[in-house]
Formats: C-alpha cells, structure tokens, sequence
C-alpha cells in the first residue's frame, strides 16, 4: 500500500440505517464539519422522513424486516444492515469508504492517520488491497465476561473505513435466508455457561464469515458455538492481516443511543469490567506482530 495524505474529497461516507429523529441529523452535519467535500450517501428504508437533511445521495430500500428470536423476541438487523450497507457503497464515487451507522456523530477526523500505520500482510491471508479500520468496541475475543465463550470472526460494524474496493468486497454477501436462524442454538443453554444468544451467529460473524468463504471456502464455521482451534486461529490471522482496529477515541466518534453511549463514553470502564473480551488496540497490535511482522 503506497501511503498518501487522504483528502475529504477522496471520501464517500455510507451513513446507513434507520433514520434516528435527532441523531441522523447530527450524524450528517458532523460529516459535513470533518469530512466537508465528501460524498455523503444516505442509505434508508422506503417511506422515511428525510426532510431537511443534509445528504448528497439518497437511496431507499426496500425494508426486509428483522429475525425476531422466538426464544426471547430480541432483534435481529443483520440483513438490513447489509441491504442498506451494500446499496450505499454501490452508489460511492470515491476512492475510499467510510460506513457509519446513522446515529454515529463523528468528532474528529482522526482516523485519516491510522489507514496506512499496519501495512505489513503475510500473502497467505490477505483478503483485501488495503485494510480496514474499525473499531475495537465490539471486536470481540470472547462473548462477554460471563460466558468467556471464544467469538472467531467478530468484528464491530458500527465504523468501517477503507478503500472502496473492499468495502465492496466485505459487504456483497447475501442476507439471511434460513428459517431456523433465529433459535439454532435453542437447547443448548445448559452446556455453555452464560449463553444469552439463540441465533446461528451474531451479525458481526455472519458478515465477516460469508465474506471470509468466497475466497477461503474450506473455512467451516457453522454456528457461533463452532469455536474449535482451526476457526479461533484463522479468524487471529485473517483479523491482523486485514483490519486495523482502534478505540472510537482514536477513531473520533459517538454513539448516543442507549446503551451504547455509555459504553464509548466509559470506554476504559466497560475494558475493565469485561477483561480480555475486547480485541482492543493492545491485543491487536500483539495479533500484528505475531501474524504480520514475522518470516512466513
């Protein structure tokens, strides 16, 4: 990767998701402030209101609705998500992409200056020309504290930044078309101490595993719960080889939505309460080094 100063007009910023009353509003006028010459692309659902918003695309999807559990009736977005992920980035004009949920408010442009500090790659597992950055809060190594299920494939979604190539490459996958999605691990609560989850996966491994396996089809991960040596091992060496990932101070943004804002605001707090859960900025430039920097 030829390291180059990356200008705001070289950007197109994906905002995507639903549109949040107050937060959509600051989400794009804070885009307009660090980014001012990007493209912004707005990527929503049919029927919305976008009066008085500022955008230079629009796109309206067609909204597939979430998997509602019928364990415990929690919310599954992971295909709309990608929908209206997908759609954005098709529509970007720009070299590079920034992809940002639509209650995301940016507070600097910090993270311009991390996209070319990791180039090393072992050949072996480079998916992507680039990297892409993304953030540490909810890249996770284990489910949470409880359970200290290991979680191979699970990186945050909430801020991705990279080349627009591969940002194409990472979201142009299919949605979820499996009846049983949503109460796969049904049953199975007793042999793992702190399971709270019923579906297959979470979102952040199905978009990372199908799009792992349209170059790597031998990697076999079948439900969250497939976290034998093979995957954890793989996913170590495939997250270090082609990510960056950096705290959301690092990368300038917040949340404001519930839980979420307390979440980044206590960021060291949320550390400490869950230890070794997070792949955060240490752990990742350990995987680096190990993955990246040696003989292969």
């Amino acid at each position: 990767m030829k390291k180059e100063i990356i200008k705001s007009e070289n950007v197109t910023v994906v905002v995507q998701g639903a549109i949040d009353e107050i937060n959509t509003s600051l989400c794009l006028a804070s885009v307009r402030k660090y980014l001012p010459n990007s493209q912004i692309v707005l990527s929503t659902w049919e029927n919305s209101n976008v009066d008085e918003l500022d955008y230079d695309d629009l796109i309206l999807n067609k909204d597939p609705g979430p998997i509602v559990s019928r364990l415990n009736g929690t919310i599954d977005n992971t295909s709309r998500q990608i929908i209206s992920t997908y759609a954005g980035i098709k529509k970007a004009d720009r070299k590079y992409v920034l992809k940002i949920r639509s209650d995301c408010v940016m507070n600097s442009d910090f993270f311009l200056n991390y996209f070319y500090s990791y180039p090393k790659k072992n050949p072996n597992y480079e998916f992507f020309k680039g990297k892409v950055l993304a953030c540490t809060l909810f890249s996770k190594r284990f489910l949470d504290r409880n359970s200290l299920i290991p979680t191979p494939f699970h990186i945050s979604d909430w801020f991705q930044f990279g080349y627009k190539d591969d940002l194409f490459l990472l979201w142009d996958i299919p949605v979820i078309d499996d009846d049983n999605y949503d109460n796969y691990n049904q049953g199975i609560e007793q042999a793992y101490k702190g399971l709270w989850m019923s579906n297959r996966y979470s979102a952040e491994q199905y978009i990372l595993y199908k799009s792992i396996i349209k170059k790597y089809p031998n990697v076999s991960f079948d439900n969250l719960l497939d976290f034998n040596s093979a995957n954890i091992s793989f996913s170590e060496r495939f997250i270090a080889n082609n990510f960056i990932l950096k705290s959301p101070q690092s990368l300038g943004f917040l949340i404001y939505k519930q839980p979420y804002n307390q979440q980044i605001e206590n960021y060291q707090l949320f550390l400490d309460e869950q230890p070794g859960c997070l792949i955060d900025e240490n752990e990742y430039e350990l995987l680096y080094k190990k993955y990246c920097c040696g003989g292969f």
